[in-house]
């Protein structure tokens, strides 16, 4: 079978959920169909990719970011001018004529049997082509982005994420409705979907753990300890670890007073970072 996958990046970074989701769905692929990678990328980490499938993909096609988002005040100035137009900030962030073109041309060029993309913002592009058409939307985003509005203690924060809800309920919505199936990580992420796209066949591939990678360890555990690891950076799971240490943690406390908490993850925000403690360890 020829597949083409295209994602917003290419997964060389392995270090959050992302990317490690998209690296074992390509490298499974790779090992049983004829493969052809696009993505916003560099050579280098074309490169890095390949060596680290052992060049079992046929072909890699790069296109050039049309907003990198180098730091938080980038980040914030895409922001603001995605704010006045009819998109979101992610149509705004990913969308590139020359992706767009790349996408055309390899279509054009190539017969595909299935057009895999990664992530709701990669369905943003057209697609013409018979191919059955797969997206993979790792969140329902849109939800997300709700929950972000109704949790936001800032106002400009509370406008800003219900102009993106609003908008992006939309997109997302559309996007998937011009997909033959979708690709979901969990029951509720399917049953949100169904409500909105009830014609688009879905199918729940969850998250997993490479085990011919990760052995248990015959190491003795640490009594009494707790560990949660994720990106921290990302909005959901610093704000989760927030809730559990104001909510659940100090009622672990109560009962088990040597109770010890690990938060493991790269980029943790100030607001987490001062909550460390000889019992609450961010690292």
């Amino acid at each position: 079978m020829k597949v083409l996958h295209i994602m917003p990046y290419l997964p060389v970074h392995l270090t959050s959920g992302g990317p490690i989701r998209v690296y074992h769905m390509l490298r499974i692929l790779a090992q049983h169909h004829d493969v052809t990678v696009l993505a916003y990328g560099s050579e280098e980490d074309a490169y890095g990719l390949r060596r680290r499938l052992n060049a079992q993909l046929r072909e890699i096609h790069l296109s050039t970011r049309p907003w990198p988002v180098r730091s938080m005040m980038s980040k914030r100035l895409g922001q603001f001018v995605a704010l006045w137009t009819r998109h979101s900030f992610y149509h705004f962030w990913v969308r590139s004529q020359e992706m767009q073109s790349e996408i055309n041309r390899l279509l054009s060029e190539k017969e595909f049997d299935v057009v895999l993309s990664e992530f709701s913002i990669m369905g943003f592009f057209r697609l013409e082509t018979d191919a059955v058409k797969i997206l993979d939307v790792h969140d329902v985003e849109h939800d997300k982005v709700r929950r972000m509005w109704h949790n936001a203690h800032s106002p400009m924060r509370r406008f800003h994420y219900h102009r993106e809800y609003k908008k992006f309920l939309r997109e997302e919505l559309e996007v998937c409705g011009s997909q033959d199936a979708i690709f979901v990580t969990s029951v509720r992420d399917k049953e949100l979907l169904d409500a909105g796209v009830p014609q688009v066949a879905k199918f729940i591939v969850p998250n997993g753990v490479d085990t011919s990678y990760f052995k248990a360890s015959d190491e003795s555990s640490e009594p009494a300890s707790l560990v949660f690891t994720g990106l921290m950076s990302y909005v959901p799971n610093y704000d989760g670890m927030l809730y559990f240490l104001d909510k659940i943690f100090p009622l672990i406390k109560k009962e088990i007073p040597q109770a010890k908490l690990y938060i493991v993850g790269n980029r943790p925000p100030r607001v987490l970072r001062r909550r460390a403690s000889d019992s609450i360890i961010v690292t």
